[in-house]
């Protein structure tokens, strides 16, 4: 297998993997948040899942706070 042939097998999968991933985005709905997604990526690429961070509960905090502003 030469370099072309790897690269497209490589782009082949991310293409397969990103239509699983808008599958599960449509499925899930507005529930999807993107700590649900990075945690189906992980799982998928077999990595564990992240850990929430500080970060990420200040993000969620904020965007919940926005769409209730919203609503």
């Amino acid at each position: 297998m030469d370099e072309d042939e790897a690269s497209r097998g490589a782009l082949g999968a991310l293409r397969r993997l990103w239509g699983d991933l808008k599958q599960f985005a449509q499925e899930a709905g507005d529930s999807v948040s993107s700590m649900s997604v990075l945690h189906w990526l992980h799982c998928a690429l077999g990595d564990s899942p992240p850990r929430k961070t500080d970060e990420t509960t200040a993000a969620k905090k904020t965007t919940h706070q926005q769409q209730a502003a919203d609503s």
